[in-house]
């Protein structure tokens, strides 16, 4: 796949590729292209950097960070949460097991009845 990279030397080409794709992504040495290229009519779209980023201004004031009391006491709530749901998990694969206890019942008599 051929890949157009705006850098200033081959080498940071090569390592901007290799940043966005992995290690050893880059096949051959990268070009370095001109503006006078026939093959690459695409240069000038190139733009040597990309546009900035401007900051977002906050909505509201930021809320300070919680205190340690307050991350204890969420840790807590959510270990209560995660428990409520290792039990409603257990009661439920002790309903199934129940029920297929029962079927296993109701087939050895259905059995025993068409004999």
């Amino acid at each position: 796949m051929k890949t157009k990279v705006a850098a200033e030397s081959s080498l940071h080409a090569s390592l901007l590729v290799q940043y966005a794709y992995g290690m050893n992504s880059v096949a051959a040495t990268p070009i370095l292209l001109s503006e006078g290229d026939v093959a690459y009519p695409h240069y000038k779209s190139i733009t040597p950097k990309p546009p900035s980023i401007k900051p977002q201004a906050p909505s509201a004031k930021p809320k300070p960070p919680p205190t340690l009391q307050q991350v204890q006491v969420n840790g807590l709530k959510q270990k209560v949460a995660q428990d409520r749901l290792k039990v409603q998990q257990l009661q439920a694969q002790q309903r199934q097991q129940r029920d297929v206890k029962k079927l296993v019942k109701q087939r050895k008599s259905i059995a025993k009845i068409l004999r």
